[in-house]
C-alpha cells in the first residue's frame, strides 16, 4: 500500500535521490553569484553615465542574479529518492516552485510491490526531440497521480489508459538515464532478494 507523508521520510540503508548534482547547482549558484557583483560593480561606477532604460535594467537584473545565486531550490528540486522499501515522490507544489505561494510539504511512498517496468526508454524534451529516459509503471490512486504527477514526463512507450496506474520518465544527463536505471534494477533486486529471505524464514517458522 502507497503512503503520504507529511515531511520527506527518514532514510535509513542504500538508497538514491535522484536530481541535478549538489556539484553542478554549487556551480551555478557560484556564477550567478560572480556575475551579480560584477554587475554591481559596473553598474556603481557608471551610473552616473547610464542612461535611464539602463539604470531601469540594472534594477531588473541584479536582484535577478542574486536570486538565482541564493536560491538553491531554483536550479533543481529532488525528482525521486529509492530505497529499499519503494521510491518516494514529491508532491506537485515541491517540484514547481510559485513566488510568493506557500509551499505544500508531502511525499508519497510508494513501495516496490506498486513499481513495474523498470527500462530505459525515451521520451520527448521541450524542443520536441527524443531523449533516453529512466521509465517505470506506478500503481497509485487518482488522488495520488493528480497530487503528486501534474508535472512529471511521460515515456513514449506509455501504453497505460488506467486511472490506477501512471508510466513516468526522468531523463537529462546529468544524471545519466543508464546509471540511473542500474541503481534502481540494483535496489529492485535488493527488496525482490530481501522480500524472498523474509517469506522463507516465514515458512520455516511455521509448525
Amino acid at each position: 500500500m502507497n503512503q503520504i507523508f507529511t515531511q520527506m521520510p527518514s532514510l535509513v540503508g542504500e538508497h538514491y535521490v535522484h536530481r541535478i548534482p549538489l556539484w553542478l547547482t554549487t556551480l551555478l549558484r557560484l556564477l550567478f553569484g560572480i556575475m551579480a557583483i560584477a554587475a554591481v560593480a559596473m553598474i556603481y561606477s557608471n551610473w552616473g553615465d547610464m542612461p535611464l532604460g539602463f539604470r531601469a535594467l540594472a534594477c531588473v537584473l541584479v536582484p535577478a542574479l542574486a536570486f538565482g545565486a541564493l536560491h538553491k531550490n531554483l536550479w533543481g528540486t529532488i525528482d525521486f529518492i529509492a530505497a529499499d522499501n519503494g521510491i518516494i515522490f514529491p508532491c506537485n507544489e515541491l517540484k514547481v516552485i510559485t513566488l510568493g505561494r506557500e509551499r505544500k510539504n508531502a511525499w508519497l511512498l510508494v513501495p516496490w510491490t506498486n513499481i513495474a517496468h523498470l527500462r530505459l526508454a525515451k521520451y520527448l524534451d521541450n524542443d520536441n526531440d527524443l531523449r533516453t529516459c529512466v521509465a517505470f509503471d506506478l500503481k497509485v490512486s487518482r488522488e495520488e497521480r493528480a497530487g503528486f504527477f501534474q508535472h512529471t514526463t511521460n515515456p513514449t512507450d506509455s501504453a497505460i489508459h488506467s486511472e490506477n496506474f501512471v508510466s513516468v520518465a526522468y531523463g537529462g544527463t546529468p544524471p545519466s538515464p543508464k546509471k540511473v536505471f542500474t541503481l534502481l534494477k540494483k535496489l529492485e533486486l535488493r527488496h525482490n532478494d530481501l522480500l524472498s529471505e523474509t517469506r522463507r524464514d516465514e515458512a520455516a517458522s511455521r509448525p
